[in-house]
């Protein structure tokens, strides 16, 4: 099981570290840059400046809050993956279920387990391209404001 919850993991680290240097990076250095611009007018009111610093802002915002919205997604599939192994093994278990029964259901809940981890590891390509659509139409946004 340890193995399973290092594989996502890995898969998913994976993931955001390639979603961080081929996108995310280059949204936030633009942020700054925008964020700079802000204060090239001197006349500007300071609610003006901060205005415009959060419509820099806002496109990594939101790129921030759909990504973590996918990752919650997925962690909650997983989960509900995960309960129904457990669900169905608990309605094969009774009272008079053997020490053998047990050991038989636990290696099927585990098998079951497995099956969900490796399912949702094949998930993860389509969370990605769903994220990298999300950066690149937030960095078009942002783009606009350069």
């Amino acid at each position: 099981m340890e193995n399973l919850q290092s594989r996502v993991q890995d898969a998913v680290n994976d993931m955001l570290l390639k979603l961080d240097s081929s996108l995310f990076r280059k949204m936030q250095k633009d942020m700054y840059k925008c964020s700079m611009n802000c204060y090239n007018d001197g006349n500007q009111s300071m609610e003006s400046v901060q205005r415009c610093i959060d419509l820099c802002s806002m496109p990594v915002q939101h790129s921030h809050e759909a990504i973590n919205q996918e990752l919650q997604s997925f962690q909650d599939r997983l989960y509900r993956c995960s309960l129904d192994c457990q669900d169905s093994v608990k309605d094969k278990v009774n009272s008079t279920s053997s020490a053998s029964d047990y050991a038989k259901h636990r290696t099927e809940l585990e098998q079951c387990v497995l099956k969900c981890g490796d399912k949702h590891i094949k998930l993860i390509p389509a969370i990605m391209k769903r994220a990298e659509q999300v950066l690149k139409d937030q960095q078009k946004i942002l783009d606009q404001r350069l």
